[in-house]
This record gives C-alpha cells, sequence and structure tokens, in this order.
C-alpha cells in the first residue's frame, strides 16, 4: 500500500512485522514512546535481530518510570550481559506481560540491538514534546 493508517489498516500486522522481518536497521522518531510498542512488533524484531539488524530512536522525555529503568540498565549492562542480573535491576514487575516487555527493551539495549536517544524542546523552563 501507499499508505497505512490506524483504524483503516492493521498497521502492525500487515506493515511493520514484515517489513521488520526483512530489514537491518529500523529508525524513528516518535513523539511518544513506550516499550509495549516492541511488544506489539516483537516478531518482526525478533527477525531484525536474527538478520543481524540495529533500531535507533529518537524519542520525547514522556517516558514511564519502568522505561526507564529498563532503557538505563540495558545500557549499563551492554557489555556483559545476564538475563537474570537484568531482572534483578527492576522492581518487581506486576504481571508476566510487564516482565517480559521491560526485558526485551533492556536485552535489545545490552546487545546493541536499540539506541534511543531522548530529545526536548525547552520552552520558558518548561520542558515540551519535541
Amino acid at each position: 500500500k501507499t499508505e497505512y493508517r490506524s483504524g483503516q489498516s492493521n498497521v502492525i500486522g500487515d506493515f511493520y512485522i514484515p517489513v521488520l522481518s526483512h530489514a537491518v536497521k529500523y529508525k524513528r522518531a516518535v513523539g511518544f514512546f513506550s516499550s509495549t510498542a516492541l511488544i506489539q512488533i516483537a516478531k518482526g524484531i525478533s527477525e531484525l535481530v536474527a538478520n543481524g539488524g540495529k533500531i535507533q530512536l529518537i524519542v520525547s522525555p514522556r517516558l514511564s518510570k519502568e522505561d526507564i529503568i529498563a532503557i538505563k540498565t540495558g545500557y549499563e549492562d551492554r557489555d556483559a550481559i545476564i538475563s537474570t542480573a537484568i531482572m534483578r535491576e527492576f522492581k518487581e514487575p506486576k504481571n508476566y506481560f510487564d516482565s517480559e516487555r521491560l526485558n526485551m527493551l533492556a536485552t535489545l539495549i545490552a546487545n546493541d540491538r536499540l539506541d534511543i536517544k531522548v530529545a526536548f524542546t525547552e520552552d520558558q523552563n518548561q520542558f515540551g514534546i519535541y
């Protein structure tokens, strides 16, 4: 298709997963980021990683506390990642979904498959979305 729109197309199933499955690089700038989005496209991401690929994101600073911890942990452990050590760094996840979501984020960063940069603008000493 020439365009994919939420509500009109299955953007995840028809676009992201098939494209990421064949990709070696995924670069995106997003106004809002949540690690929940990574779970939705996990099949495509796993194939991108198997292809030797890498993800680069620029995000706005409105991250959840859990996302910030997972991102920080991933960068701290990039050189020597052990998944059980990563999980010890987190507060106890509320459920299985939270555990897997945060583990995926930290593991992708630690294995040099994901880089996240935070962008923001300042307007009269207030932070805003870029």
